[in-house]
């Protein structure tokens, strides 16, 4: 083999690995480009569901926004809080008294609190009653608890408004 034709073979053995290695170049560029085009489609669907979750946080929000600060959602109607120990006095020995408000007007108001002992367990209930509570107006409920009853707490169980 003379000298010219080696050098030939070698020119095209260059050229054709500077063709092949620009078919691989735009081989990968295509790639990125299909991944970069999956990634951000992922990514607007991602976008799209958390748009969805606070569009139904927001809805919630609207759902609870007539319950004040610091009262805990009994049902879609009704929110209560305990009143702070020592904001009211007991016509009896003890007594708990609860903070209700509602979402519509109540001809008839009720309420009943389950009296526990130290174990959790259900030992009695309490009620109280009032009527003609407008919506939003905030309803004192005062639930008196027996002398001779093992009860160190109780728990709101029913709130009917009517």
């Amino acid at each position: 083999m003379s000298k010219k034709s080696f050098l030939l073979g070698c020119l095209w053995s260059a050229i054709g690995a500077i063709i092949l290695y620009g078919v691989a170049q735009r081989i990968i560029s295509v790639h990125n480009s299909a991944n970069e085009g999956y990634e951000s489609a992922r990514e607007g669907q991602r976008l799209d569901r958390e748009r969805q979750k606070l569009e139904q946080l927001t809805e919630e929000d609207e759902k609870l926004k007539w319950i004040p600060a610091g009262y805990t959602v009994f049902d879609e109607k009704t929110a209560y809080k305990f009143s702070t120990k020592g904001s009211f006095t007991c016509e009896y020995n003890r007594c708990s008294q609860i903070e209700i408000i509602t979402k519509e007007n109540c001809e008839t108001l009720y309420a009943e609190l389950v009296e526990l002992d130290n174990d959790g367990n259900n030992v009695g209930f309490t009620n109280d009653m009032t009527s003609n509570v407008s919506a939003g107006q905030k309803a004192i409920m005062k639930f008196d608890i027996a002398t001779d009853s093992t009860a160190v707490s109780g728990k709101l169980s029913k709130i009917n408004c009517r």
